[in-house]
Protein backbone atom coordinates (compact mmCIF):
# COMPACT_ATOMS: atom_id res chain seq x y z
CA UNK A 1 0.00 0.00 0.00
CA UNK A 2 1.29 3.47 -0.81
CA UNK A 3 -0.83 5.47 1.61
CA UNK A 4 -0.52 5.17 5.38
CA UNK A 5 -2.47 7.77 7.30
CA UNK A 6 -4.56 5.98 9.89
CA UNK A 7 -7.52 6.35 7.52
CA UNK A 8 -9.71 3.39 6.57
CA UNK A 9 -12.41 3.08 3.92
CA UNK A 10 -14.67 0.67 2.08
CA UNK A 11 -16.23 1.05 -1.37
CA UNK A 12 -19.73 1.34 0.14
CA UNK A 13 -19.16 3.55 3.18
CA UNK A 14 -15.93 5.54 3.08
CA UNK A 15 -14.60 6.28 6.54
CA UNK A 16 -12.92 9.50 7.50
CA UNK A 17 -10.46 10.01 10.36
CA UNK A 18 -11.60 12.98 12.44
CA UNK A 19 -8.19 14.67 12.34
CA UNK A 20 -7.39 13.82 8.74
CA UNK A 21 -8.68 17.12 7.33
CA UNK A 22 -6.28 19.06 9.56
CA UNK A 23 -3.33 16.77 8.84
CA UNK A 24 -3.67 16.47 5.07
CA UNK A 25 -3.18 19.01 2.32
CA UNK A 26 -4.31 18.17 -1.22
CA UNK A 27 -3.42 20.11 -4.34
CA UNK A 28 -4.88 18.92 -7.66
CA UNK A 29 -3.64 19.87 -11.13
CA UNK A 30 -6.00 18.91 -13.97
CA UNK A 31 -5.02 18.30 -17.57
CA UNK A 32 -7.04 16.91 -20.47
CA UNK A 33 -6.23 13.31 -19.57
CA UNK A 34 -5.48 13.27 -15.90
CA UNK A 35 -4.87 15.20 -12.69
CA UNK A 36 -2.15 14.65 -10.12
CA UNK A 37 -2.97 15.03 -6.44
CA UNK A 38 -0.16 15.56 -3.94
CA UNK A 39 -0.97 14.71 -0.32
CA UNK A 40 1.30 15.76 2.54
CA UNK A 41 0.55 13.28 5.33
CA UNK A 42 3.53 13.85 7.61
CA UNK A 43 6.58 16.15 7.77
CA UNK A 44 8.90 15.83 4.74
CA UNK A 45 6.83 13.02 3.22
CA UNK A 46 4.62 13.52 0.17
CA UNK A 47 2.52 11.08 -1.78
CA UNK A 48 1.26 11.19 -5.38
CA UNK A 49 -2.03 9.30 -5.32
CA UNK A 50 -4.55 8.22 -7.91
CA UNK A 51 -8.19 9.27 -7.53
CA UNK A 52 -10.53 6.93 -9.44
CA UNK A 53 -13.90 8.39 -8.57
CA UNK A 54 -15.50 10.68 -6.00
CA UNK A 55 -18.61 10.35 -3.92
CA UNK A 56 -19.96 13.54 -2.27
CA UNK A 57 -17.03 14.90 -0.24
CA UNK A 58 -14.93 11.75 -0.58
CA UNK A 59 -12.75 10.38 -3.36
CA UNK A 60 -11.58 6.77 -3.61
CA UNK A 61 -7.87 6.28 -3.96
CA UNK A 62 -6.66 3.45 -6.17
CA UNK A 63 -4.31 1.05 -4.43
CA UNK A 64 -2.67 -2.34 -4.89
CA UNK A 65 -5.11 -5.25 -5.04
CA UNK A 66 -8.75 -4.85 -4.12
CA UNK A 67 -8.19 -2.57 -1.10
CA UNK A 68 -9.24 1.06 -1.20
CA UNK A 69 -8.74 4.16 0.91
CA UNK A 70 -10.35 7.56 0.76
CA UNK A 71 -9.47 11.22 1.23
CA UNK A 72 -11.62 14.24 2.05
CA UNK A 73 -12.13 16.81 -0.68
CA UNK A 74 -13.93 20.10 -0.09
CA UNK A 75 -16.24 21.57 -2.70
CA UNK A 76 -13.52 23.64 -4.37
CA UNK A 77 -11.12 20.69 -4.53
CA UNK A 78 -13.59 18.24 -6.14
CA UNK A 79 -13.28 17.73 -9.85
CA UNK A 80 -15.01 15.75 -12.54
CA UNK A 81 -11.80 14.15 -13.67
CA UNK A 82 -12.31 10.60 -14.91
CA UNK A 83 -8.87 9.46 -13.90
CA UNK A 84 -5.91 10.77 -11.96
CA UNK A 85 -2.49 9.31 -12.65
CA UNK A 86 -0.57 7.41 -9.98
CA UNK A 87 2.99 7.92 -8.86
CA UNK A 88 4.70 7.65 -5.46
CA UNK A 89 7.61 9.66 -4.15
CA UNK A 90 10.40 7.80 -2.37
CA UNK A 91 11.10 8.61 1.25
CA UNK A 92 14.19 10.77 1.01
CA UNK A 93 15.41 10.13 4.53
CA UNK A 94 15.05 6.34 4.60
CA UNK A 95 18.01 4.03 4.08
CA UNK A 96 18.99 0.45 4.74
CA UNK A 97 22.10 -1.69 4.97
CA UNK A 98 23.63 -4.84 6.38
CA UNK A 99 25.83 -4.89 9.44
CA UNK A 100 28.66 -7.42 9.48
CA UNK A 101 30.77 -8.83 12.32
CA UNK A 102 34.38 -8.94 11.14
CA UNK A 103 37.51 -10.55 12.58
CA UNK A 104 35.72 -13.43 14.31
CA UNK A 105 38.27 -15.13 16.61
CA UNK A 106 38.37 -18.80 17.56
CA UNK A 107 37.73 -18.06 21.25
CA UNK A 108 34.43 -16.22 21.87
CA UNK A 109 35.81 -14.61 25.03
CA UNK A 110 38.15 -12.60 22.79
CA UNK A 111 35.31 -11.00 20.85
CA UNK A 112 33.49 -10.46 24.16
CA UNK A 113 36.52 -8.62 25.53
CA UNK A 114 36.78 -6.47 22.38
CA UNK A 115 33.11 -5.50 22.46
CA UNK A 116 33.19 -4.89 26.21
CA UNK A 117 36.19 -2.56 25.88
CA UNK A 118 34.59 -0.65 23.01
CA UNK A 119 31.32 -0.19 24.92
CA UNK A 120 33.25 1.05 27.93
CA UNK A 121 35.30 3.45 25.80
CA UNK A 122 32.30 5.05 24.08
CA UNK A 123 29.92 5.16 27.05
CA UNK A 124 29.58 7.76 29.78
CA UNK A 125 32.04 6.63 32.49
CA UNK A 126 29.59 7.82 35.15
CA UNK A 127 26.79 5.66 33.74
CA UNK A 128 28.50 2.58 32.32
CA UNK A 129 27.93 -0.44 34.53
CA UNK A 130 29.04 -4.00 33.86
CA UNK A 131 25.49 -5.20 34.29
CA UNK A 132 24.41 -8.60 33.03
CA UNK A 133 21.04 -10.26 33.35
CA UNK A 134 21.26 -13.87 34.49
CA UNK A 135 18.41 -16.39 34.58
CA UNK A 136 18.03 -19.83 36.12
CA UNK A 137 15.45 -22.19 37.59
CA UNK A 138 14.12 -21.81 41.13
CA UNK A 139 13.52 -24.69 43.53
CA UNK A 140 9.95 -24.81 42.18
CA UNK A 141 11.20 -24.83 38.56
CA UNK A 142 10.11 -21.25 37.93
CA UNK A 143 12.34 -19.23 35.64
CA UNK A 144 13.88 -16.33 37.57
CA UNK A 145 16.13 -13.57 36.26
CA UNK A 146 18.04 -10.78 37.93
CA UNK A 147 20.77 -8.25 37.18
CA UNK A 148 24.24 -8.69 38.64
CA UNK A 149 27.53 -6.88 38.17
CA UNK A 150 30.19 -8.54 36.06
CA UNK A 151 33.29 -8.49 38.26
CA UNK A 152 35.74 -10.15 35.91
CA UNK A 153 35.94 -11.89 32.55
CA UNK A 154 38.71 -14.08 31.14
CA UNK A 155 39.13 -17.04 28.81
CA UNK A 156 37.44 -19.25 31.39
CA UNK A 157 34.20 -17.29 31.65
CA UNK A 158 32.32 -14.55 33.51
CA UNK A 159 32.47 -13.93 37.27
CA UNK A 160 29.96 -12.30 39.63
CA UNK A 161 29.77 -12.14 43.43
CA UNK A 162 26.83 -12.93 45.69
CA UNK A 163 25.93 -14.26 49.14
CA UNK A 164 25.36 -17.89 50.05
CA UNK A 165 22.09 -16.95 51.75
CA UNK A 166 20.57 -15.59 48.52
CA UNK A 167 17.96 -17.38 46.44
CA UNK A 168 20.12 -17.29 43.32
CA UNK A 169 23.01 -19.06 45.06
CA UNK A 170 20.72 -21.78 46.38
CA UNK A 171 19.05 -22.13 42.98
CA UNK A 172 22.35 -22.46 41.14
CA UNK A 173 23.65 -25.03 43.61
CA UNK A 174 20.59 -27.15 42.86
CA UNK A 175 20.56 -26.47 39.10
CA UNK A 176 23.75 -24.86 37.70
CA UNK A 177 22.28 -24.14 34.25
CA UNK A 178 22.33 -20.40 33.52
CA UNK A 179 21.51 -17.94 30.76
CA UNK A 180 23.14 -14.50 30.71
CA UNK A 181 22.70 -11.47 28.47
CA UNK A 182 24.50 -8.16 27.97
CA UNK A 183 23.09 -5.16 26.05
CA UNK A 184 25.31 -2.25 25.03
CA UNK A 185 24.05 0.76 23.06
CA UNK A 186 26.42 3.65 22.33
CA UNK A 187 27.50 6.15 19.65
CA UNK A 188 30.53 5.92 17.35
CA UNK A 189 31.16 8.84 14.98
CA UNK A 190 27.54 9.92 15.26
CA UNK A 191 26.13 6.46 14.52
CA UNK A 192 24.22 4.40 17.08
CA UNK A 193 25.65 0.93 17.66
CA UNK A 194 23.70 -1.86 19.34
CA UNK A 195 25.45 -4.97 20.59
CA UNK A 196 23.99 -7.86 22.51
CA UNK A 197 25.75 -10.93 23.88
CA UNK A 198 23.83 -13.99 25.04
CA UNK A 199 25.49 -16.80 26.93
CA UNK A 200 24.37 -20.29 27.91
CA UNK A 201 26.41 -22.34 30.35
CA UNK A 202 26.88 -23.67 33.86
CA UNK A 203 27.63 -21.89 37.13
CA UNK A 204 30.40 -23.01 39.51
CA UNK A 205 31.63 -21.51 42.78
CA UNK A 206 35.19 -20.21 42.92
CA UNK A 207 37.83 -21.40 45.37
CA UNK A 208 38.08 -19.74 48.79
CA UNK A 209 41.33 -18.04 47.80
CA UNK A 210 39.74 -16.53 44.70
CA UNK A 211 36.69 -15.43 46.69
CA UNK A 212 38.91 -13.70 49.25
CA UNK A 213 40.60 -11.68 46.50
CA UNK A 214 37.26 -10.33 45.34
CA UNK A 215 36.22 -9.39 48.88
CA UNK A 216 39.33 -7.23 49.23
CA UNK A 217 38.02 -5.10 46.35
CA UNK A 218 34.56 -4.55 47.86
CA UNK A 219 33.60 -0.93 48.71
CA UNK A 220 32.55 -0.06 52.25
CA UNK A 221 28.78 -0.18 51.65
CA UNK A 222 29.07 -3.69 50.18
CA UNK A 223 31.00 -4.97 53.22
CA UNK A 224 28.43 -3.44 55.57
CA UNK A 225 25.64 -5.01 53.53
CA UNK A 226 27.32 -8.40 53.78
CA UNK A 227 27.28 -8.10 57.58
CA UNK A 228 23.80 -6.71 58.30
CA UNK A 229 21.61 -7.97 55.43
CA UNK A 230 20.08 -11.37 54.84
CA UNK A 231 18.86 -11.15 51.26
CA UNK A 232 15.17 -11.78 50.69
CA UNK A 233 14.11 -11.87 54.35
CA UNK A 234 11.53 -9.43 55.79
CA UNK A 235 13.11 -6.41 57.45
CA UNK A 236 12.10 -3.28 59.32
CA UNK A 237 13.77 -0.32 57.62
CA UNK A 238 14.28 1.61 60.88
CA UNK A 239 15.95 -1.39 62.52
CA UNK A 240 18.18 -1.88 59.51
CA UNK A 241 19.08 1.82 59.51
CA UNK A 242 20.09 1.62 63.17
CA UNK A 243 22.30 -1.44 62.49
CA UNK A 244 23.86 0.28 59.49
CA UNK A 245 24.68 3.48 61.37
CA UNK A 246 26.16 1.57 64.32
CA UNK A 247 28.28 -0.61 62.04
CA UNK A 248 29.49 2.42 60.12
CA UNK A 249 30.45 4.22 63.34
CA UNK A 250 32.31 1.18 64.67
CA UNK A 251 34.22 0.94 61.40
CA UNK A 252 35.13 4.64 61.44
CA UNK A 253 36.22 4.35 65.08
CA UNK A 254 38.40 1.35 64.26
CA UNK A 255 36.32 -1.08 66.34
CA UNK A 256 35.18 -3.21 63.36
CA UNK A 257 37.32 -3.98 60.31
CA UNK A 258 34.41 -5.71 58.57
CA UNK A 259 36.19 -8.97 57.77
CA UNK A 260 34.85 -11.34 55.15
CA UNK A 261 31.91 -13.38 56.34
CA UNK A 262 31.35 -17.01 55.44
CA UNK A 263 28.24 -16.05 53.43
CA UNK A 264 30.24 -14.04 50.89
CA UNK A 265 31.08 -15.91 47.69
CA UNK A 266 31.85 -15.58 43.98
CA UNK A 267 30.65 -17.66 41.05
CA UNK A 268 31.84 -18.23 37.51
CA UNK A 269 29.65 -18.74 34.45
CA UNK A 270 31.37 -21.38 32.31
CA UNK A 271 30.05 -20.74 28.78
CA UNK A 272 28.89 -23.48 26.44
CA UNK A 273 27.18 -21.30 23.82
CA UNK A 274 27.45 -17.67 22.70
CA UNK A 275 25.25 -15.54 20.46
CA UNK A 276 26.77 -12.19 19.39
CA UNK A 277 24.39 -9.59 17.87
CA UNK A 278 25.67 -6.43 16.14
CA UNK A 279 23.74 -3.67 14.36
CA UNK A 280 24.29 -0.09 13.32
CA UNK A 281 21.40 2.31 12.92
CA UNK A 282 19.22 1.63 9.85
CA UNK A 283 21.01 -1.66 9.18
CA UNK A 284 19.93 -5.28 9.42
CA UNK A 285 21.84 -6.92 12.25
CA UNK A 286 24.44 -9.64 11.92
CA UNK A 287 24.85 -12.46 14.42
CA UNK A 288 27.63 -14.93 15.14
CA UNK A 289 26.92 -18.06 17.12
CA UNK A 290 29.51 -20.11 19.01
CA UNK A 291 28.96 -23.68 20.18
CA UNK A 292 31.41 -25.73 22.25
CA UNK A 293 31.80 -29.17 20.67
CA UNK A 294 34.29 -31.73 22.05
CA UNK A 295 36.26 -28.96 23.73
CA UNK A 296 36.52 -26.83 20.57
CA UNK A 297 34.58 -23.69 19.70
CA UNK A 298 32.64 -23.77 16.41
CA UNK A 299 31.34 -20.43 15.06
CA UNK A 300 29.16 -19.35 12.15
CA UNK A 301 27.02 -16.40 11.09
CA UNK A 302 23.25 -16.74 11.53
CA UNK A 303 20.31 -14.65 10.33
CA UNK A 304 18.74 -12.09 12.63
Amino acid sequence: MFLHSGLTASTNKPALHRNFRAECKLVARTTKRCSVAVLTLEPKVSRFVCLKQHHKNYAHIASIGDSTSCVYLNQRQKSNTDHICVRSEERKMETSGLSFITNVPENPMQIFANWHNEANEHSDPNLFLDTMTIAGLSDTDDLLNRNVILRKHDDNGLIFVTERNTMKFKDFVKNPSVAAVFLWIYMINGTAVTRQVRVLGKVAELSELEIAEFYKEEPLFARIRSKICRCGEPVDWNDLKAKHDLTLKDYQDGKDTLPQRDTYTAMRIIPQKFDFYHARRHEIADRVKYTLEDGKWINYHIAT
